[in-house]
């Protein structure tokens, strides 16, 4: 396997938290408004959303003129989930082709919808990109993906231009025009390469406070260091102590310090996670061009694997920006695009051993060897 490599950074790169695929917090349950929603009945996709952001625009919060545009894709703030305040900015993006994309606020995702008998229908999957999303954002990931579901029950309230969709217990209440946008963030530092061999990672969850690195495999144990919720560790090894099961961990602070951790509060970090702190399994360089007529040159670029041909990839932009690339069974999954850069248009084809990546006009062209290593 390759060697380790690791951005020399003090905290992760801006906007890729990364993922995690254990136990999610508890839906927050939120009584919901009383208000009598009007059904949307008889209306088609295109109809409907055209009508609602019209109406907005003579309620009390007018609808912003990217919603009323009636030919291309409107954009709906989540304002509350079952009732209760949202964080990160959550949206839903409705086109006339059908097309359905936003953010949960943590993470991205896209879909096919349609209206029919007067419910929103999702044709089937919805594409998620594979953040880690800490707290309570994790919760509200799960409440607006679980209400994108199948069919969904659609009402609209004239008196406030609010959007209601149901589905399973839960509603999302939206309102016309994007959600904003947060600060500027800085670019890190370029790419370096950091000593170690490749190790299997976890993350730590499941408790409110911080889990206690010991210096032996026992709750007796003198406790070294304490480490927060979402902390990523190396695993050097795992065992049965006391009738407890303990992992052997390292952290990645650049103390080296070693100690023993409960394991039922680890759980795998999977490669988007690894990647979103700068964790790599290689480094090296790959061909990348950001405009529609530039040339190729050389960018620099992390990746993390995982099994199977799933992977992220973080490419520096001659700028010294990251873009993130997501890789799943070797094929493109898709970009870490943003209100920030306007959520350009992502695709891919293939060319001889290497997938040709697009993100707007930025290119990408990046050889099988770098997603499956070897």
């Amino acid at each position: 396997m390759d060697a380790t490599r690791r951005l020399e950074s003090e905290r992760p790169a801006p906007g890729f938290p990364g993922t995690s695929g254990g136990p999610r917090a508890r839906r927050p349950q939120v009584a919901a408004s009383a208000r009598r929603y009007g059904a949307a009945a008889g209306f088609s996709l295109v109809a409907l959303f055209a009508l609602a952001a019209s109406v907005s625009a003579q309620s009390a919060e007018p609808a912003q003129p990217e919603a009323m545009a009636g030919a291309g894709a409107q954009a709906w703030r989540i304002v509350a989930v079952d009732g209760g305040a949202v964080s990160g900015g959550p949206e839903i993006r409705f086109s006339p082709d059908g097309g359905l994309t936003g953010g949960t606020g943590c993470n991205r995702f896209q879909a096919r919808a349609r209206m029919a008998a007067g419910q929103l229908v999702i044709d089937g999957p919805v594409a998620v990109t594979r953040m880690a999303c800490p707290g309570m954002l994790d919760a509200q990931e799960r409440s607006i993906l679980g209400v994108l579901e199948d069919r969904i029950d659609i009402g609209f309230d004239p008196l406030t231009g609010t959007l209601r969709l149901s589905n399973r217990g839960v509603t999302l209440d939206l309102r016309a025009g994007p959600a904003p946008s947060g600060p500027a963030e800085a670019p890190g530092p370029a790419l370096r390469p950091a000593p170690g061999a490749a190790a299997d990672y976890v993350s730590v969850f499941g408790l409110e406070g911080r889990l206690n690195i010991r210096a032996e495999a026992t709750t007796g144990a003198k406790v070294l260091t304490e480490v927060a919720p979402g902390t990523l560790l190396r695993n050097l090894d795992c065992r049965e102590a006391g009738g407890r099961r303990w992992c052997e961990v390292e952290m990645l602070d650049g103390s080296r310090l070693r100690g023993w951790a409960a394991a039922e509060y680890l759980e795998p970090a999977g490669a988007a996670l690894r990647a979103g702190q700068e964790v790599f399994d290689a480094i090296g360089h790959l061909p990348c061009a950001q405009g529609a007529a530039a040339d190729p040159a050389p960018c620099e670029f992390g990746v993390a694997r995982d099994a199977g041909g799933s992977a992220a990839v973080v490419v520096i932009r001659p700028d010294g920006t990251r873009r993130a690339l997501f890789f799943q069974d070797g094929g493109f999954l898709g970009a870490d695009t943003s209100q920030a850069d306007g959520y350009p248009a992502t695709g891919a084809r293939r060319d001889g051993d290497r997938t040709v990546v697009s993100v707007g006009d930025e290119r990408y062209e990046v050889a099988d060897a770098v997603v499956f290593g070897g």
